[in-house]
């Protein structure tokens, strides 16, 4: 798909700016996949987290109030060719399901699921963003998952 916008884009002579996140946390999140969005739901519906194995893998994930405001940044400069959004920091879903067990007023436990394929870390390069954005900066993981937190509890009278 990237390649069919970019020959478009290119025939029509526009700028066109692919964007690749990494995993997107936050409030409001509808889909539900592994890791901090919903090691939260399940921490707050069913005071546990399950992980795959013991959790060893690393991923980057972002706050989506980050990735609001870089695609703004985007926009504003009509940044044209492919650009990562990401933090830069890989950690494992171990330690996501301790920081966001940490949040928790009751008790949280940790479950463990077998795993069905090998592990796998993810890790992403910034230098391109670092050089082309140096003011932009990521909310610290931990501060995004205290907001993401409130965000969430705030709602939790609401479908999780």
């Amino acid at each position: 798909r990237e390649k069919m916008f970019q020959f478009t884009a290119a025939s029509l002579k526009i700028p066109c700016c692919v964007v690749r996140p990494c995993a997107v946390y936050g409030a409001g999140d509808t889909h539900n996949s592994y890791g901090p969005n919903r090691f939260m739901r399940t921490a707050l519906k069913e005071g546990k987290i399950a992980l795959f194995g013991q959790g060893e893998e690393h991923r980057d994930h972002i706050y989506v109030r980050d990735v609001s405001r870089f695609l703004w940044q985007l926009l504003l400069r009509r940044t044209a060719g492919v650009i990562g959004i990401v933090t830069g920091r890989a950690v494992s879903f171990q330690y996501l399901a301790r920081q966001i067990m940490s949040l928790c007023p009751h008790p949280v436990r940790l479950e463990s699921l077998p795993r069905s394929g090998p592990i796998t870390h993810r890790h992403f390069d910034i230098s391109l963003r670092l050089r082309e954005f140096p003011e932009f900066h990521t909310t610290p993981l931990e501060e995004g998952l205290r907001m993401a937190w409130e965000g969430m509890s705030a709602n939790s009278h609401r479908k999780l």
